[in-house]
């Protein structure tokens, strides 16, 4: 063969791995701006789609449960019949175990063991949480700082008969409208200290046995009580014996 054919051919060779080349080099550089595009794209608007999901879980009005033993339980009560808890509204949801349900008015659950309960409110305001542990035997623990009490106006027997109540979180829950506290902790027999310092009293009428019937509790934290507007307080401290601090 000639020298013409192999100098022909390798300068065709030589162009097709320069454009090879060249291709390639394009690719990557594609692949770097999009790279670069998608890095922005998720530091401009990731968080912002992360913060609106953030408010609305914010937006979320919810109570904490710890429940132990063995039975049923009815976790909230509903009851249209019964003047002494009309006005509680129920939540929209209710998970167990990170399991969650539509809730029906007074249902009650099956338990067994240890369980994690969360009370879900959306986008709503409750007024009312008049009896809603009532005589709830088996819940050892609540917290309700992530509950908006700003519209709250009676907590009545709210936690009336929970024997075997050991601890309450009441962080970031602090009601100014409440108007009504009688027998809210009535008959909590374990429960050793309760914080309610947060709480706006100013407009309260009847804290009527609130605590009666409390003989485990040791601390007791009123430090921004006012009773200026408290119409009654009778056996408000009952068979508390074990009391040993008592923050006024």
């Amino acid at each position: 063969m000639s020298n013409n054919y192999f100098n022909t051919h390798k300068k065709i060779s030589i162009s097709k791995l320069k454009f090879i080349k060249a291709k390639k080099n394009e690719t990557t550089s594609i692949k770097i701006v999009s790279v670069f595009f998608l890095k922005l794209y998720l530091i401009l608007f990731l968080p912002h789609f992360s913060n609106e999901q953030g408010n609305v879980e914010n937006k979320m009005n919810y109570i904490k449960l710890k429940v132990k033993g063995e039975g049923n339980i009815r976790i909230f009560y509903v009851n249209e019949n019964d003047m002494y808890c009309q006005g509680t509204i129920p939540p929209d949801e209710i998970q167990i175990n990170d399991g969650a349900s539509i809730i029906e008015p007074n249902m009650t659950y099956l338990i067994n063991g240890e369980n994690n309960i969360k009370l879900i409110w959306k986008d709503k305001k409750v007024n009312s949480l008049v009896c809603y542990f009532y005589y709830c035997k088996d819940i050892t623990y609540a917290d309700f700082s992530n509950f908006d009490s700003s519209s709250v106006e009676s907590i009545s027997s709210l936690f009336e008969g929970c024997e075997k109540l050991i601890s309450i979180n009441f962080n970031n829950f602090a009601p100014t409208n409440l108007k009504d506290m009688h027998k809210m902790f009535y008959n909590c027999l374990s429960l050793k200290s309760i914080d309610l310092s947060n709480f706006d009293t100013s407009k309260v009428s009847n804290m009527d046995r609130m605590f009666y019937g409390c003989n485990s509790l040791i601390l007791l934290n009123l430090s921004n009580f006012n009773t200026s507007n408290v119409e009654n307080m009778e056996y408000m401290f009952t068979s508390c014996l074990k009391i040993e601090s008592l923050n006024l």
